[in-house]
Parts: structure tokens; C-alpha cells; sequence
């Protein structure tokens, strides 16, 4: 009896593993018959999980890409080469000048699009030498503590922060910013190390990952039945048909913060305090500094959305000019560009890039500030 219960043991353990192979080869043979929102749980490599391409540093806490790392990335259906360099960021790697610093996020890494694409290879085929240190979800928090790490080492030229609407949401999961005032400095300005920082960055990724995890996230198997939950839950959580129908569109929860007061407080303070020091640190050592508002194509945006996204430009544009920073604001040039986009993803593609690096040759690069040029006519 406990050997035909062993035998049946051992015959369904079979079925199962020929089961998942079976899924295992097709998820890996067939990549794109799962919707997106499967796809990115099934593929996607953006994460500190085994496989994934980040890592944290231990002394700031902002996540960081593997250096010297090259894989094939997923999101929302979009496939492309990742390849960092010996610091991390996603330039090639004989790339050595360094005389044009672009920090930002997802949008300047280059999310969805091949690397001739991005925007900093493009500036570099016009013969800008531009260095990209933009990563997926930098705000000015990252992109600060990137820049008192890498400001001496790189000696650039030029520094060109690009902000996005989200920053101020990305901000406001930082706990120690929640009760920022205007009185108080945020902690990365004086109280990180920015040696050990560094250190950090160069001791690379040493989390050690049980046999188990290494598993669930290197199978895709595994990873398509966490798929299939989420795909229910979803599907569950999604309102009926007509529910709650007002026909006004709620702007986006990354915009939120900009619709709440105290938040957007919060945010004036932090960019004062944070903005004012690399301008400083800039001029200090005969660095132009710009600021470019990047504006993310939205094909049914609401009222609320349009408000949101005018007090960010307006919160940035307050900020900048009594620090004489250069500011330049995209809105005009990518309103209503549905080919400039991502379909389904929102992400500059091939011709967004293309119409930013234009842009940025024209209006950034060109070695005239627009404030220069308004003092020029007025004469």
C-alpha cells in the first residue's frame, strides 16, 4: 500500500516538473503572448531580486545599476540591451569624456529604446560629449548624492538635471522628508559621507540570496504563477463597468503630491535647499548648470492632471530663478507628440530622443543661456 502511494507520489512530482518545464520553455520560446502586466512580472529584470539589475548602497540607501553589466530587459512589452560602464551607467564602454553631465531618470537612461537611440548617444553623434548618469526612478534625491559623488572624479563642463513630474512623489517615500521645513536642510547635503558612499558604489552588489530565492526569480515558471495571482487580483480589484462613473479623469497617482499643499511645501523646500547647493557647487568651479522640465505625452489627460503638471514646471521655474539656474521647459515641444512616445508605456522613443537631443542642441548646448539672450535684445 505505501508503495503504490510512493509510486503515485513520484509519478504526480513527474507531472509536475514536466508541467513547469513545459511553461518554462514556452515563457522563454514565446516572450510576447503575455499581456504586459504579466510580462513585467515574468521578465522584468528591474530590481535588487537574483537576476536583477540594481543594488542598494549601504551608506546613502538609492539604489544603484551593476557596473560592467550587460542582460536584455523587458517592460510593458518593450525589449532592449542594457550595458553599464565600469561606474554604472548606461554608456558604452570606451566612452572617456565626460565634459557633459545629463542626470535624471528613466526618460534620459533610455527605458525601451536601444543605446544608438538615447539621448546621449545621439548628443555625442552631434558632438556633444555627453555622459549619461540617469537611472529608472531617479529623482533629485539620486540624482543629488550621483552628483557629490562623481563631481570631482568627472570635472564636467556642463551639468544638466532633468526633472519629471513623478520627482516629487519619488521624494515623498523618503520618510525624512516628510516634516522637511524650510529651515532645515535635507540630510544628504551635510550628513552623508560622500567617501564611503563611493565605497559603497564600487563594493558592488554583496547581498547574499538563498538558494530558494535565486530559484523563484531565475525561473520564469515560478515567476508566471506570482504572474497569475497578480493578473486575479487585478482583474478583482478593477471597478465594474460604469462603477463610480463621473467622466472626469483623477490625475495619475504620481501627480498627487502636486495637488496636496502640504506635500508641494515640502517639495519647495527641498528643491531650494537641495538646488541652491549644486548651483553653488557649480559656480564654484566654473560649471554651467541647466535644469530641463521634461513633459511626458498623455493622450486623455484631466483637468487635475493638467494642474498638477503646471505646478511642478511653476514649482521649478520659482526655484530657478532667484539661483539664476538656467531653466528650459519642454511642454511646448512634446505636447500632443503621440510619435514621440511609447505606445502603452509613456517612455521616449527612437524619435523622442531624437527631438530632445535636437532640442538640447539647440537651446542648452549652444553656449548662449536664453537669460543671456533676452539681455542681449534689450540692449
Amino acid at each position: 500500500m505505501q508503495s503504490r502511494a510512493l509510486r503515485r507520489s513520484l509519478i504526480l512530482f513527474c507531472l509536475a516538473l514536466l508541467f513547469m518545464g513545459a511553461i518554462e520553455i514556452g515563457l522563454r520560446l514565446f516572450p510576447n503572448t503575455l499581456n504586459p502586466r504579466m510580462g513585467n512580472v515574468v521578465y522584468s529584470r528591474y530590481g535588487e531580486f537574483p537576476g536583477g539589475i540594481y543594488y542598494r548602497e549601504p551608506h546613502s540607501g538609492i539604489r544603484l545599476m551593476k557596473r560592467d553589466h550587460r542582460d536584455t530587459l523587458y517592460f510593458n512589452g518593450y525589449r532592449w540591451e542594457h550595458q553599464t560602464d565600469s561606474f554604472g551607467f548606461r554608456n558604452p564602454v570606451d566612452v572617456k569624456s565626460k565634459d557633459v553631465l545629463l542626470l535624471g531618470g528613466s526618460l534620459v537612461y533610455g527605458h525601451g529604446v536601444s543605446a544608438q537611440d538615447v539621448v546621449s548617444e545621439r548628443l555625442r553623434v552631434m558632438g556633444v560629449d555627453a555622459y549619461n548618469m540617469a537611472r529608472q526612478g531617479d529623482g533629485l534625491h539620486s540624482s543629488y548624492v550621483l552628483f557629490r559623488t562623481f563631481l570631482e572624479e568627472f570635472a564636467p563642463k556642463r551639468v544638466v538635471l532633468f526633472a519629471f513630474n513623478n520627482d516629487l512623489a519619488d521624494l515623498m517615500e523618503h520618510p525624512a522628508y516628510a516634516a522637511l521645513g524650510a529651515d532645515n536642510p535635507p540630510p544628504e547635503l551635510l550628513e552623508y559621507d560622500y567617501r564611503k558612499v563611493r565605497q559603497g558604489i564600487f563594493s558592488g552588489d554583496t547581498t547574499q540570496h538563498s538558494f530558494g530565492r535565486r530559484i523563484r526569480y531565475h525561473t520564469l515558471a515560478f515567476r508566471f504563477w506570482r504572474a497569475m495571482g497578480k493578473e486575479i487580483e487585478a482583474r478583482l480589484a478593477a471597478p465594474a463597468p460604469g462603477a463610480n462613473d463621473t467622466g472626469a479623469i483623477p490625475a495619475p497617482p504620481y501627480l498627487q503630491p502636486l495637488l496636496d499643499p502640504r506635500a508641494l511645501e515640502t517639495g519647495r523646500n527641498y528643491y531650494r535647499h537641495v538646488l541652491a547647493d549644486m548651483a553653488t557647487r557649480c559656480a564654484q568651479r566654473n560649471i554651467e548648470f541647466s535644469i530641463v522640465h521634461l513633459h511626458a505625452y498623455q493622450p486623455a489627460r484631466s483637468r487635475a492632471h493638467m494642474d498638477a503638471a503646471a505646478e511642478f514646471v511653476q514649482l521649478l521655474q520659482a526655484t530657478c530663478e532667484p539661483l539664476d539656474i538656467p531653466f528650459h521647459d519642454t511642454t511646448t515641444l512634446f505636447e500632443g507628440r503621440s510619435d514621440c512616445f511609447l505606445k502603452v508605456d509613456g517612455h521616449f522613443n527612437a524619435e523622442g530622443h531624437r527631438v530632445l537631443a535636437e532640442y538640447l542642441k539647440r537651446e542648452v548646448f549652444a553656449g548662449v543661456t536664453s537669460k543671456q539672450r533676452e539681455n542681449e535684445s534689450s540692449r
